[in-house]
């Protein structure tokens, strides 16, 4: 396939970090990050997707949450603290951030009940299929439909064998249809967001076309 574009604008397709092309819209789309057996109620641990640092950790509760991978404070992991209720305590100074992201509390300072108007990130969150999936993009009317796949209604065991079995297959079709899109904007084709992106069959089409 040939174009005019400037070999900066092919450059752009690959870089996903946060206010690049393809960053903003792969940040609409629901992703599975961890199978739901990997994570405890209790426990935390560290995720980096799309060029950023979060912290996944499950409330008593065994709610699933996401906030930013490191503390307002001193700037450490958060993933090293613990887990408290529904919220998780910094390692270092003790700082309490809630599942919506907000500073509950600050020992050692002198507003030990939390700052007003402090808060982390919180990306949107959600338990199916036996799979915990985040949203990064920040306005949920932005937010592409959550999936209606049948297999998400599955008991967690069976879905997580597909899972396993199916996951490079997933990876490399989600690639190829995050390619077609993303150059699609890049080269003038017709937009097909949001009234058409549940649509598979029609971005295959696309994405063949594209790649052919």
């Amino acid at each position: 396939m040939t174009t005019d574009k400037p070999a900066s604008d092919l450059e752009l397709i690959p870089q996903c970090a946060p206010g690049t092309p393809m960053g903003n819209l792969l940040r609409r789309f629901w992703h599975p990050v961890a199978l739901s057996a990997q994570i405890a109620p209790g426990k935390a641990k560290a995720l980096r997707i799309l060029g950023e640092d979060l912290t996944l950790y499950r409330g008593e509760s065994g709610r699933p949450y996401l906030v930013a991978g490191r503390c307002a404070h001193r700037l450490t992991r958060l993933h090293t603290g613990w887990v408290q209720g529904e919220d998780v305590r910094c390692i270092y100074h003790g700082w309490l951030v809630g599942e919506d992201g907000a500073v509950r509390e600050t020992p050692n300072e002198r507003e030990t009940g939390g700052r007003r108007g402090l808060c982390v990130r919180a990306p949107s969150v959600r338990e199916a299929g036996g799979l915990i999936w985040l949203n990064l993009c920040g306005a949920k009317s932005e937010q592409a439909p959550f999936p209606d796949w049948p297999w998400l209604a599955l008991p967690e065991e069976q879905v997580r064998k597909v899972y396993e079995e199916r996951a490079p297959r997933y990876r490399a079709t989600y690639s190829t249809w995050a390619l077609a899109t993303a150059m699609g904007a890049l080269f003038g084709l017709p937009r097909l967001f949001p009234s058409s992106w549940t649509q598979p069959a029609a971005l295959a089409q696309i994405a063949l076309a594209l790649l052919a």
